[in-house]
């Protein structure tokens, strides 16, 4: 589940002095999903994972104001499939950041706990 890998990300950010931050737009995009999902289902989130994240989606924003338009904007396959589509249209995994349109991330199992499709490598499909 994502949240126990996002856990120990953040738990390994605190002991690193809260230095290095999510740069990749793949998986800064995908934490931030994962995390405002879980907490519209009431799903706890640790503070530090909270706030990992809000450190790394400003710190991106700071170095590119239009970072996460622009990145969703671009044209990306579905990994399964192979269509075609805008970012913004295309699921990502919590963990491999693959991407997935909307037809075939119906094909994976979902989570019990937060709803969300399980992906293969134990990530979960959001956006």
């Amino acid at each position: 589940m994502s949240l126990a890998y996002y856990q120990k990300l953040a738990d390994e950010w605190d002991a690193g002095g809260r230095t290095e931050l999510v740069t990749h737009d793949y998986q800064l995009t995908g934490m931030f999903c994962w995390m405002q999902g879980a907490m519209k289902k009431k799903i706890p989130v640790p503070a530090n994972v909270r706030a990992w994240v809000a450190h790394s989606w400003a710190a991106q924003k700071r170095l590119y104001p239009n970072w996460y338009w622009n990145f969703l904007g671009q044209r990306e396959n579905c990994d399964m499939c192979g269509a075609r589509y805008l970012l913004e249209n295309l699921s990502f995994c919590t963990r491999l950041n693959s991407t997935y349109c909307w037809d075939c991330r119906g094909r994976f199992e979902i989570s019990p706990i937060t709803g969300n499709p399980m992906c293969s490598c134990g990530g979960e499909i959001v956006g």
